[in-house]
């Protein structure tokens, strides 16, 4: 006896449900980057309070990303892991632009560090050492986690961006952040901003795996 033939239609609805979940496994990370934006906007409000203090939070969100995509991949991937596939690379491709990328970026960063020690450390004091001790330990810290968890470049690329960020701070006033609370402005905005921007960003993707979980169980109830 020959099986019944298969609905075309669902077929493509199938198709195109099992499309949209693999991208929870690389491109999307739904509540992930919403937290991951809330972190930004409290550190970028701890700038304002304490041009000191303020930018350990900023440091810790680093490598504080990797745990919060790890946790969210885990969660939109909870009905079977299927990967992916970012701009057509194969997973080993771009998982090594990912590491190459963060690695390049927290060099650069260290780079900048280790230049402009004496600086800090004279002007600052006691406080500036114990900055830059949190910078180093998160910045090795993320590459650590990066190289246990990071699967492709959107892995890697949000805590990347925060150390060029802060690289180019560094640079460009030779301290984690300016002397004068009106200079410090410009970086919380941007913190906020990119913060804020990431939480929508996230929730967004979040509302879309809601829609997305609904339709695989009516899929699945239409198969049974």
């Amino acid at each position: 006896m020959e099986p019944a033939p298969l609905d075309p239609t669902r077929l493509d609805a199938l198709a195109a449900a099992t499309r949209e979940y693999a991208t929870y496994s690389s491109t999307a990370f739904g509540l992930g980057t919403s937290a991951w934006g809330g972190l930004l906007i409290v550190a970028g409000l701890a700038c304002l309070a304490s041009a000191t203090w303020g930018p350990l939070l900023v440091f810790v969100a680093v490598p504080a990303w990797f745990p919060l995509m790890r946790s969210a991949r885990q969660h939109y991937q909870r009905r079977g892991k299927v990967r992916g596939e970012e701009q057509g690379m194969s997973a080993r491709r771009a998982r090594q632009n990912g590491l190459f990328g963060l690695l390049m970026l927290s060099g650069l960063f260290l780079v900048r560090l280790a230049r402009h020690r004496v600086e800090w450390v004279a002007s600052q004091g006691a406080p500036a050492s114990v900055a830059m001790a949190v910078a180093v330990t998160c910045t090795l810290l993320a590459v650590a986690l990066a190289l246990a968890w990071a699967r492709g470049y959107r892995d890697t690329y949000l805590p990347g961006l925060l150390l060029f960020f802060w690289a180019v701070q560094v640079t460009s006033d030779e301290r984690f952040l300016p002397a004068s609370r009106a200079d410090v402005v410009p970086v919380v905005v941007l913190l906020c901003g990119a913060g804020l921007l990431l939480a929508v960003l996230g929730g967004n993707e979040h509302q879309a795996w809601k829609q997305l979980d609904r339709r695989l169980a009516q899929l699945r109830g239409t198969g049974a």
